[in-house]
């Protein structure tokens, strides 16, 4: 544990950039560290950091991609259930500290059920698993029946946008967009080994503007179909 990188006194801190950001988008990409005990860390230490800086109210949207890692209804050890106990308080309580989540995954089954439970506002893509139909119907009754039984043979990019008390609305991902056709650069590192990439104050990028882009598209589309405004801030 002494070996890891994550540890660098050399390098900008993570957790001061959560508690004091100085940019309006923050990237952290667990896939840049080595071990699956620095990843479960990591994400403790980034979920824990904002959910005790709730009390500033500073509007703030998590987004947490590929959530059945982070927040799995199955932790495989201690630090996994902690930090599957702080995105089910965020998902539950969050809200009303301007603390918002969304968690994006392709098998939903795997996702704790008090956080899956919490989510009122679904965008369904494409599922093949019958599982994960099998859980939406049980956690989501306002999801109809016709809309479930369809997710196995929508085409790519095709989904439908389900909330309570609102008809399903059929959705569909329009062309790729971007500012400067996808070109990366280097991710700065703090602490060591996450490549966090940050959307500066002045529209400049640290890393790929087009995944950047895509991210902040996604917001505001989620946004915008429940009537609130993109928050000024970002974690993802």
């Amino acid at each position: 544990m002494l070996d890891w990188s994550i540890w660098d006194p050399q390098q900008p801190s993570l957790v001061a950039e959560l508690r004091d950001p100085t940019a309006r988008c923050t990237v952290v990409d667990l896939g840049s560290l080595g071990t699956a005990a620095e990843q479960q860390l990591v994400t403790q230490a980034v979920l824990s950091t904002l959910w005790r800086s709730r009390h500033s109210r500073e509007p703030c949207l998590v987004v947490v991609d590929e959530a059945h890692n982070i927040c799995s209804a199955d932790p495989r050890d201690e630090v996994g259930r902690l930090s599957t106990d702080t995105v089910v308080q965020i998902a539950a309580e969050g809200r009303k500290y301007g603390l918002y989540l969304l968690t994006s995954t392709q098998r939903p089954h795997k996702v704790h059920e008090n956080v899956v439970s919490q989510c009122d506002n679904l965008l369904l893509m494409r599922m093949n698993s019958e599982a994960d139909l099998t859980d939406l119907g049980r956690l989501f009754s306002f999801v109809p029946p016709g809309s479930r039984r369809r997710r196995n043979v929508v085409p790519n990019g095709a989904g439908a946008r389900c909330g309570p008390g609102s008809a399903p609305r059929r959705v569909r991902a329009g062309g790729q967009a971007h500012l400067r056709g996808g070109r990366r650069r280097r991710p700065r590192r703090m602490g060591g080994t996450p490549a966090v990439v940050t959307g500066r104050r002045d529209g400049d990028p640290s890393r790929s503007r087009n995944r950047l882009w895509k991210l902040i598209r996604t917001e505001h589309l989620v946004r915008e179909s429940i009537g609130l405004r993109p928050h000024p801030r970002r974690v993802m």
